[in-house]
């Protein structure tokens, strides 16, 4: 590999009360042999259908022609999408080699299948950042628009979100600080913009052209009319 590439990052190795973490959660693999199909499936699951739930939500606002549901599907998935882009670049500058190849316990070449794309670098993660994110974005916009049923979901998609975390741990891809980082990301980003400054200019430059896009493509299909001038 590339020295260079290697000499801008920071090495990083788990703490020991994140490598114990990660310890306890594999042996309760042996005393419940359940979990090891429990922890592969919960793993790679939710996150694979997060765009089904987002895709719906959108498809909702252009049945029923509301405007506020399409601005509320768009905020949560641009907020995961930046929240995610901002991580990649933050694992531009880290090095820390993931549980399965410090172990031996499988090789590069049989990684989870999103990871088969996305960055190989280990923190922070980016399921972390992805379920988090979508988490913190549904509630913030629930409270903004003042939305009970989506403050209720938002209570079903962070546990979604620590269930993820603990399993991508239990199946030794991730390390406790590397689920605990992308946390971090995932929670931060939504939350600067969903303020004021940051989600006006949001609605200004993506949510409304989107929204203008998709209307002109229904309307041409179907001659439905618009809910956006």
């Amino acid at each position: 590999f590339s020295t260079e590439k290697i000499m801008f990052k920071i090495l990083m190795n788990e703490p020991q009360w994140g490598y114990d973490f990660l310890k306890f959660l594999v042996a309760q693999q042996n005393e419940h042999p359940w979990l090891t199909q429990f922890y592969a499936v919960g793993a790679d699951v939710f996150v694979f259908v997060y765009p089904i739930f987002l895709s719906f939500w959108y498809i909702k606002g252009i049945v029923k022609k509301e405007l506020e549901t399409k601005k509320e599907a768009l905020f949560v998935f641009f907020s995961c999408f930046f929240t995610v882009a901002f991580n990649i670049l933050i694992q531009q500058f880290f090095d820390k080699q993931r549980p399965i190849y410090e172990f031996w316990i499988q090789s590069i070449d049989n990684e989870t299948l999103l990871h088969s794309w996305l960055p190989t670098t280990s923190f922070p993660s980016d399921h972390a950042v992805v379920t988090f994110s979508i988490a913190i974005a549904t509630l913030l916009i629930g409270i903004k628009y003042h939305k009970r049923s989506l403050k209720i979901w938002s209570v079903f998609l962070f546990i979604f979100a620590i269930l993820t975390g603990i399993c991508r741990i239990g199946t030794t891809v991730h390390w406790t600080t590397d689920i605990i980082a992308g946390t971090i990301v995932g929670l931060l980003i939504p939350i600067i913009l969903v303020l004021p400054v940051c989600y006006s200019r949001l609605e200004k430059w993506i949510f409304e052209p989107v929204i203008r896009l998709e209307e002109r493509i229904i309307w041409k299909l179907f001659g439905a009319r618009k809910t956006l001038g």
